[in-house]
């Protein structure tokens, strides 16, 4: 019977690029913009024309009315006061505790997701603007971000959340929304994979005394979500399906000063099953691929699939690219999916930690002035809006377009003798 090998792996000390850089370095005026990318767990925060953020904080903030540390994209923020007042003491420390600037003297940009809530744009625009009074604010939808760091303007990109994947084909730089597909299988689906596998397969050991018992056994060792992550992070790995029976290495993962985590090589390796086999009965990640390039014109078709883009913290797992090809080509195989078949599947490798590649292209855009300043919304705009973001879904005409006069032009029509009128003051209800 061979003698099992046993590693260790370096203590968690849950550091981020935060923990990296000196707080207090101050940022100089002649950059172009602050940059924002505030996420449902982590928010990156720099300065655009850097390759990357200076940090990467919790999106939390300690309320002392409340007694507790509340997360910024709680679903208990029923009132848009309260949402308010947690988004101006979360930029307070973003704006004078982190980066120390004058908010008033920079432009923003935000990072925002193209299916974000209403609610908390207009109530972190009317913070940005009422509270903190800056110039411009420029919203940046998240797969034109991701794209712009790549250089490329056509992309099928998969964003892996904490809550759930989002399937966002773009072509020529429009997200085609009637495309885009969703499902819970994410980043909470490894934390409950991995914390069922945990209690069934691993054992703590005692580091003073040497002890090693089951982890169910020890009901009093609690593992966080931030450790949960560290422990996919630095020791899981996704398995190719050829793979077979083989198991790899146990690892010793310390998780405080007294304890540590004898991981087992079984759980090492099948905790990112879940992301191929779905979960909670929603679909997994390689059929929630296929069927939004169903979903996509067929003329699309070829170059999305040669442009995948896999973004998100999980992202970074080894492997994972690989066997999401290893999916895709067996689904194929299915006659729903035949027409797929003929297409070349390519990923594209990333210039940036997957976790903050669409930060890196909103640095990119801010660094140009001209780019960041035609996209962006000033004070005054906002409230000839009434204090309401204009938005892909809906523009109000009336307002939005006149603060932007164009003087009306003729096109000729294909019919002869016949003209157009048309008037650029924005888009009608």
């Amino acid at each position: 019977m061979s003698a099992r090998v046993t590693r260790t792996v370096s203590s968690p000390a849950g550091r981020s690029l935060a923990s990296s850089r000196v707080r207090g370095n101050l940022v100089p005026q002649d950059k172009g913009a602050i940059v924002l990318d505030i996420g449902h767990v982590h928010t990156k925060l720099g300065v655009s024309g850097e390759p990357a953020p200076r940090y990467i904080v919790k999106s939390e903030v300690l309320m002392k009315p409340y007694g507790e540390i509340l997360n910024v994209w709680d679903d208990k923020y029923i009132n848009r006061e309260e949402l308010y007042l947690i988004l101006c003491r979360f930029l307070h420390k973003v704006f004078l505790e982190y980066l120390i600037i004058n908010p008033r003297e920079y432009r923003i940009v935000i990072i925002e997701s193209i299916v974000s809530p209403l609610n908390f744009r207009n109530t972190l625009a009317k913070a940005l603007f009422i509270h903190f009074s800056v110039p411009h604010v420029c919203f940046l939808p998240h797969p034109s971000a991701c794209l712009f760091s790549l250089g490329s303007s056509t992309a099928l990109l998969i964003d892996i959340g904490l809550k759930e994947t989002s399937i966002v084909p773009v072509f020529e730089g429009v997200s085609l929304i009637r495309s885009i597909m969703q499902t819970t299988t994410s980043t909470s689906s490894l934390h409950s994979s991995l914390q069922l596998l945990l209690h069934e397969h691993c054992q703590v050991k005692n580091i003073a005394n040497g002890d090693i018992h089951p982890l169910s056994d020890n009901k009093d060792l609690e593992l966080t979500s931030s450790t949960l992550s560290n422990i996919i992070m630095q020791t899981c790995f996704v398995r190719s399906l050829d793979f077979g029976d083989a198991t790899p290495p146990d690892v010793c993962f310390p998780i405080n000063a007294q304890f540590s985590l004898i991981i087992s090589g079984l759980v090492r390796c099948h905790v990112a099953d879940i992301l191929f086999e779905g979960c909670d009965g929603d679909v997994s990640l390689p059929i929630s691929l296929v069927e939004s390039l169903l979903l996509c014109p067929i003329d699309c078709r070829s170059q999305l699939c040669e442009n995948i883009v896999v973004v998100g913290g999980s992202a970074s797992l080894p492997g994972l690219n690989y066997r999401l090809l290893e999916e895709i080509r067996l689904l194929c195989g299915n006659s729903r999916y035949q027409c797929l078949d003929a297409l070349k599947f390519k990923f594209h490798e990333l210039h940036s930690h997957p976790n903050y590649t669409a930060w890196q292209g909103a640095s990119i855009i801010g660094a140009v002035e001209s780019a960041i300043l035609e996209r962006s919304i000033t004070k005054e705009d906002f409230k000839l809006l009434d204090y309401h973001l204009p938005d892909w879904m809906s523009c109000n005409s009336q307002n939005w377009g006149s603060l932007q006069q164009v003087s009306p032009q003729k096109i000729p029509s294909s019919q002869p003798g016949k003209v157009i009128q048309t008037v650029k003051s924005g888009f009608e209800q």
